[in-house]
């Protein structure tokens, strides 16, 4: 079994492969090499050796220290985010799996982008200025829900004077306050739910949620 600091030193050497190769997903079972995302095909890597039960357990309790639970899930899976050495965003999900732990990680953009960038006509900004009513974006696993949201949220901060309270879990792109005061609070860490956060913004004087 690894030292912490040698398991965190295996999960820095996987991320950087994951950023060496422009993958989008990274892919650790035991048993099997790590397996990298490129351009919607999913291989493992052949020069990567195998992973093992133990290598999971001591990925998976690396992670499970980034995130308000502090440990790897019992049963289950469990969400969390993290910024790599060379401060790269991933997304993670640490999972049960025939007795074992397995992990998948979503490499996030390095910025926030526009929506000509994202292939979306521009004229979606007009949702930004909406002051009342409810906007639903929704799609499949990997569409681009998170980006597209990130993107927007980023227009209201760069151009309105207002209060933006977000709800995620867990946070994935981090926004600095500009125009507007920019609050994100994650489940587990902030808050213990979506209902009991979404409950106590309306108390929290917000323009934007």
């Amino acid at each position: 079994m690894r030292s912490p600091v040698e398991a965190r030193q295996l999960l820095d050497a996987l991320l950087e492969a994951a950023f060496q190769r422009k993958a989008s997903d990274l892919h650790l079972s035991a048993g099997h090499a790590p397996h990298f995302r490129q351009e919607g095909r999913l291989a493992p890597a052949e020069d990567w050796e195998v992973l093992d039960t133990t290598d999971l357990t001591d990925l998976a309790g690396v992670l499970g220290t980034m995130t308000a639970k502090g440990n790897a899930p019992e049963i289950g899976a469990l969400d969390g985010a993290l910024t790599s050495a060379d401060g790269s965003r991933f997304r993670f999900n640490v999972y049960r799996s025939s007795g074992t732990y397995s992990i998948a990680l979503r490499r996030l953009e390095d910025r926030i982008r526009s929506l000509t960038e994202l292939g979306l006509p521009a004229s979606l900004y007009s949702l930004a200025d909406y002051s009342h009513g409810l906007v639903l974006i929704a799609g499949p696993t990997g569409s681009g829900k998170t980006t597209t949201l990130a993107t927007l949220l980023d227009r209201i901060n760069q151009t309105r004077e207002c209060h933006i309270i977000t709800i995620e879990d867990p946070v994935e792109y981090i926004h600095h306050s500009n125009k507007a005061l920019v609050d994100q609070r994650e489940v587990g860490q902030d808050t213990a739910s979506f209902n009991h956060a979404l409950v106590a913004a309306l108390r929290q004087d917000p323009d934007v949620i």
